[in-house]
C-alpha cells in the first residue's frame, strides 16, 4: 500500500526553460514520482482550471518567466482556492523575494543551479514526508 502512495505523488513543474524542466522531471523519477511539465503559468492555470488537483501534489516554478512570473501564478492559485506545496525557483532569488514567496505559501525556495541533494531534500519537504520550518529562511 505504501508503494502505491508513493507513486501516486504529482510535482507539477512549470518553466519556460526546457533544460530545467527536463532535468527536474528526471530527478523526480528517480524518487518515484510523477512528474508533469508545463512550460508557462498560463498553462498550468488552464490546467488547474479544468482538473482537479491530486491530493499528493506539489508545484515547482520558475520566477522568471513570461506573461505571468511564478509568483503571480501563487497569487492565482490563491484567488482560485487552489492549495498546493509550492517550491518557488530562481537563479536570481533575494531576501526580498524568499519573503514574498513565504507570504504567498511557498514551502521552500530553490536557487538554480541547485544539486541533486538539494531537490531531494526539497521534494521531501513539499509532498510532506518531512518538515522543516526553517526551509525558507
Amino acid at each position: 500500500m505504501r508503494e502505491q502512495t508513493k507513486k501516486a505523488r504529482t510535482v507539477f513543474i512549470v518553466d519556460d526553460e526546457p533544460a530545467i524542466t527536463d532535468a527536474l522531471s528526471a530527478f523526480a523519477s528517480m524518487l518515484d514520482l510523477t512528474a508533469k511539465v508545463f512550460s508557462s503559468a498560463i498553462e498550468f492555470l488552464e490546467y488547474v482550471e479544468a482538473e482537479d488537483l491530486p491530493e499528493r501534489a506539489c508545484l515547482i516554478v520558475d520566477v522568471r518567466m513570461p506573461k505571468i512570473n511564478g509568483l503571480e501564478l501563487l497569487e492565482k492559485l490563491i484567488a482560485l482556492g487552489k492549495q498546493i506545496p509550492a517550491i518557488v525557483m530562481t537563479g536570481h532569488g533575494d531576501d526580498n523575494l524568499k519573503r514574498r514567496a513565504r507570504e504567498l505559501g511557498a514551502v521552500a525556495f530553490l536557487e538554480k543551479p541547485f544539486r541533486p541533494e538539494e531537490f531531494k531534500e526539497i521534494m521531501r519537504l513539499a509532498v510532506g514526508t518531512e518538515s522543516d520550518p526553517q526551509q525558507l529562511q
